[in-house]
């Protein structure tokens, strides 16, 4: 592939300026950490649920702005030959899809990232209920609950020999690092939790 039809493949322009480089650089980054999010299992702190939400709330806003003022001024475009009423409904829903890219890549996958990094090794021990869910392309075994309901999405995937032992609900013991941004979950710690069973019963 030539540099031209590589540059016209990821930014839009067999040119690109170093501007639009650096835009597209920071939509495709927030775009993989948004994909990594989604699927990590990490349950956000409540005080960073409450900090993420206001700054990706800024962050989207901000570039919104920027984006609407740059194609009022006639510096950019909108793609393709679609009709007025497909460009309409795109600068209608823009906003929230931006969003939600955003607010996932900071509150779950950036921060997942930096708790695996930078947090200490931790258990966390939750009332949890055993869900089975079958679905094609989506985890089959999960442990959902109210303690879980900053997760995005609000479930736990775990695996099937986990599942297969584990109470139908009640104190699960998860092993992970937790940091200030909240608790990244590397599996359900089965030894713990079998105490934890034994002992309420």
């Amino acid at each position: 592939m030539s540099l031209k039809k590589f540059n016209h493949s990821f930014f839009g322009e067999e040119q690109p300026s170093f501007l639009r480089i650096l835009v597209m650089f920071l939509i495709y980054v927030i775009m993989a950490f948004a994909i990594y999010g989604y699927m990590a299992d990490f349950i956000p702190s409540a005080s960073w649920s409450t900090h993420s939400l206001y700054i990706s709330i800024g962050i989207t806003a901000t570039a919104i702005s920027i984006h609407y003022y740059l194609l009022a001024i006639g510096y950019t475009s909108l793609y393709g030959e679609n009709s007025k009423a497909i460009n309409f409904l795109f600068l209608l829903l823009f906003p929230f899809l931006a969003f939600a890219f955003v607010w996932t890549a900071i509150t779950h996958g950036m921060a997942d990232v930096l708790t695996q990094k930078f947090g200490a090794d931790q258990q966390m021990v939750l009332e949890l209920t055993k869900h089975e869910v079958n679905r094609k392309k989506t985890c089959t075994y999960r442990l959902v609950g109210s303690a879980i309901d900053n997760s995005f999405p609000e479930h736990l995937c775990i695996k099937q020999a986990e599942f297969d032992v584990l109470p139908k609900s009640g104190a699960i013991s998860l092993q992970g690092q937790q940091s200030s941004l909240g608790f990244h979950v590397d599996g359900v710690d089965l030894q713990s939790t079998s105490v934890l069973v034994e002992a309420v019963n």
